[in-house]
Parts: structure tokens; sequence; C-alpha cells
């Protein structure tokens, strides 16, 4: 069985960080939704935005919260990613 999480927000959930600036997160308890599978997770979580450019899509929140997660409770975390940077709280 697996804890599934919406990844739901505006660009703070989506994942603005640049890629190389933090270790990057494996854990085989983790996995993403993409493209309707279930796949490894890794950065970009929420590819909302391009991979490269000025507002792009990179290093979040997510993947340290599941693996933390997955850690503390020894359990199965999908991440399921919902955010969508640069759109108003309304």
């Amino acid at each position: 069985m697996m804890k599934s999480f919406l990844m739901l927000g505006q660009s703070n959930m989506a994942g603005r960080g640049d890629f190389g600036e933090v270790e990057e997160i494996k854990n085989p308890l983790c996995k993403m939704l993409r493209n309707g599978r279930w796949q490894p997770m890794s950065e970009p979580i929420n590819p909302d935005r391009q991979i490269w450019g000025k507002f792009h899509s990179g290093v979040g929140l997510a993947a340290s919260f599941a693996d933390e997660y997955a850690k503390h409770f020894n359990e199965k975390v999908g991440l399921i990613p919902c955010a969508d940077g640069g759109t108003s709280i309304s």
C-alpha cells in the first residue's frame, strides 16, 4: 500500500530551485505520478514550466517531504503533482 499526496499550490510547491544546488534525493520508497504512471521520484516532480529558462520547473520541497515521510513511517509514498506557478490564490 502507498500513501499518496497531492502537491497543490503555486510556484513554491511547483518547485523553482536550480538543479545542482542541493543533493538529489533518491529513495526507492518514493514515487511520483507522471503521464499516468508511477515512476521513481526525480526532479522536477512538477514540470509545470519548461526545464531551462528564466521561469523554469526545478527543485522543490516535495522530494524532501516524501523522503522524510517514507523514512519516518517506513511506508511507500506517492507524489501527485498539481501545482501551477504564477496563478492567483483565488
